[in-house]
């Protein structure tokens, strides 16, 4: 393949080209996961309960997402079934209660053994979902602190006035698992 701006790397893995024209990390690790992982894997993001946006609020995941080689699709779960090609379904910062039948959506594709990543605020009220966690071994309980403070906000490349909080876990009693040992 020719190459005709520098500094670029083509990269080939068995039919699968990708070229980059950046050298630098993020555009070398980019190329290489697009090239070494056959297809697009799809991640749907719920949508309906007011959740994080896509366009606006999730703009640096869902470009970081894109950037690795992921296909970015809103879901409505109270118009259908999860699709088969979900990779990961996720619920970001849902503000509104679930219906049951999207709970009974929700609960039959975990029991297939799919992926769900669901973000909850440290202020969420009562969405529906923590039966649904529970019963997965997912506790929603109000074991963290917020800090909140006015001030200058980063946004979008500048800063607005506004509110920031930050969030820290109040843990007191360990479960036994690799990552907390020692």
């Amino acid at each position: 393949e020719n190459v005709e701006e520098s500094p670029a790397v083509l990269l080939k893995c068995e039919d699968r080209r990708e070229r980059t024209l950046g050298g630098g990390e993020r555009d070398l690790t980019s190329a290489l996961i697009k090239v070494t992982r056959p297809g697009t894997p799809t991640i749907y993001f719920s949508t309906w309960h007011q959740e994080r946006s896509l366009d606006t609020e999730l703009t640096t995941l869902t470009e970081t997402l894109d950037r690795i080689n992921y296909e970015i699709k809103p879901w409505r779960l109270i118009d259908g079934e999860i699709p088969q090609d979900a990779e990961l379904f996720v619920i970001a910062g849902p503000r509104g209660a679930f219906a049951p039948i999207e709970l009974e959506r929700l609960s039959d594709y975990l029991a297939q053994g799919r992926n769900l990543l669901v973000l909850l605020d440290p202020d969420t009220t009562t969405t529906g979902l923590e039966d649904l966690l529970k019963r997965h071994g997912a506790v929603v309980s109000p074991n963290f602190i917020v800090e909140r403070q006015r001030g200058l906000v980063p946004h979008s490349g500048g800063y607005y006035m506004g509110e920031q909080q930050t969030v820290y876990a109040r843990v007191s009693n360990y479960a036994d698992n690799p990552i907390v040992r020692g």
